[in-house]
């Protein structure tokens, strides 16, 4: 037989008849098992100076890290963005991330969040006591108990169906937004606080829809029309689909009647004698076109300097738009003759004899000073 924990012998005694002791076997034997099994781990231990059971007689395995799957030693981190599934967040980490606003929620904006948009009736009377963040609801058939209501001097009045919208920021600054259900209209205004509630109201403007961009644009095409039919009045070509670029374009390019102005400086021409007319010829050669139509202020006087005639005199290409003056007894000063030439004009200044009671021996002088030339 044998012990259970040191493997010592053992006397059967379940035997009476057993009397033979074998010393060898039960107590040489036993001492030297028991002697191995001294300071040996899984033995009897023998205690160190301390009084305690060295490591090297204990059969103790090293613990294994811990995991998600087994239990084991765990190691601590500081890090507030780690992924790992081993270590595990001290204090000072959950300290840290609980103060990080970035990555959850704070108690400000769960409070916003939580406040949602509240509905908060029938709109007061006067606009500009709804500053209350909300949806306030209106409902009237006209506009005659309320005041500082959606309206201005351009558009008129909001219709009288739709929902206010009021949102702040702060205690500073407000605004109202007005929503109208059968015009489908948006009504926009503003407030700010000075300290002393919200009393610098904006006026009211509305916002402009799709019928409107539609209204300016019909407005633009109208208008392109007219200065089309103007353009091509003018010997252009373009319609009301043309561009503006390109309207502009068929303006710059129309022919512009140019003119330009002078003065002859008072040159002059002496009859030859009392029985026959003056002439002359004047002419501008310094111009940048040659002019259609002319305008020169003459004077017809004779030697004794007594003026009988004095005025703007026309000549044009063709002479069917010459004007000629006449003064009494028939006295006559003329433009004639008016010719193209390079940088200019040249034009012929005539006059009748002097004519004067019982007939006159006076002799005619012609004179031009300013004058105007037209493309």
């Amino acid at each position: 037989m044998k012990t259970p924990n040191l493997g010592l012998n053992l006397i059967d005694r379940t035997s009476p008849t057993t009397t033979y002791f074998d010393l060898e076997k039960y107590l040489d034997a036993n001492w030297r098992a028991i002697d191995t099994k001294v300071g040996v781990a899984g033995g009897l231990a023998v205690l160190d100076a301390d009084g305690k059971v060295p490591a090297d007689q204990l059969n103790v395995k090293d613990p294994a890290d811990a995991s998600t799957t087994q239990k084991g030693i765990v190691q601590l981190t500081n890090a507030t963005n780690s992924t790992s599934e081993t270590l595990a967040p001290t204090a000072k980490a959950l300290t840290t991330h609980a103060a990080d606003a970035v990555k959850h929620t704070t108690a400000a904006e769960r409070t916003l969040w939580n406040s949602g948009i509240i509905v908060r009736g029938v709109v007061p009377a006067d606009f500009n006591s709804a500053i209350a963040n909300g949806i306030y609801l209106v409902n009237a058939t006209d506009w005659s108990a309320f005041i500082n209501y959606p309206k201005n001097v351009e558009q008129g009045s909001a219709y009288t169906y739709g929902v206010l919208e009021v949102m702040t920021a702060g205690s500073g600054a407000l605004s109202q937004t007005y929503r109208s259900h059968g015009q489908m209209e948006v009504w926009v205004r503003s407030a700010y606080n000075s300290g002393s509630g919200f009393a610098s109201w904006q006026p009211w403007q509305r916002l402009l829809g799709l019928s409107d961009f539609n209204n300016l644009k019909q407005l633009s095409v109208d208008g392109k029309g007219v200065v089309a039919g103007a353009i091509n009045g003018k010997g252009g070509n373009v319609s009301a689909s043309n561009t503006h670029e390109e309207l502009a374009a068929a303006i710059t390019n129309l022919p512009v009647k140019r003119w330009a102005q002078g003065t002859f400086n008072g040159q002059s021409a002496t009859a030859p004698n009392f029985s026959s007319g003056a002439t002359m010829t004047v002419g501008v050669n310094n111009m940048s076109f040659s002019p259609t139509r002319v305008f020169i202020r003459v004077r017809l006087k004779d030697t004794s300097n007594v003026l009988y005639i004095e005025g703007f005199a026309t000549a044009t290409i063709p002479q069917t738009g010459d004007i000629s003056m006449y003064g009494r007894f028939n006295n006559r000063l003329s433009l004639s003759s008016l010719t193209q030439q390079s940088g200019g004009f040249t034009c012929m200044v005539g006059s009748s004899r002097i004519n004067d009671y019982a007939g006159s021996t006076s002799t005619a002088v012609i004179e031009a000073f300013e004058w105007f030339a037209y493309e």
